[in-house]
């Protein structure tokens, strides 16, 4: 968490002009999991970070969280992969796993003026696993 408080606050004094600041946590930043409550904690502390750094540092900067769920990168292959996500796969009215580039098509998008009047959300990205 030192690390985004730190990143955020010294870019955020030294941008004057208009930016976008996308933090990237987890769907865990939107909700609690049982046995994970260090995991937990510092997601939400991320989330409350983004929505605050928005209200601090708008109207030029912009600040926005992309939460991803079960997206198969490297780090779900190293505790398992596919199989140790399965269960949020079939939770998930997609009935898949996302891929690392369907993150960054949300950051691309975040990252633009097309997303000029999107500030303080937590953009999930988790094949609606919480619907």
């Amino acid at each position: 968490m030192g690390s985004y408080f730190f990143t955020t606050i010294t870019y955020g004094k030294a941008v004057l002009i208009p930016a976008s600041i996308i933090n990237t946590g987890s769907v865990a930043g939107a909700h609690a999991r049982h046995g994970l409550a260090a995991y937990v904690t510092s997601k939400h502390a991320l989330s409350g970070l983004t929505k605050s750094m928005a209200f601090e540092y708008g109207p030029e900067i912009r600040v926005n969280a992309i939460l991803p769920g079960a997206i198969m990168t490297a780090m779900v292959e190293s505790v398992g992969g596919r199989d140790a996500i399965e269960h949020l796969i079939q939770a998930s009215p997609l009935k898949k796993s996302g891929e690392p580039e369907e993150i960054a098509t949300v950051a691309l998008f975040l990252a633009t003026d097309d997303s000029s009047f999107i500030t303080g959300q937590l953009i999930r990205v988790d094949g609606g696993i919480d619907i």
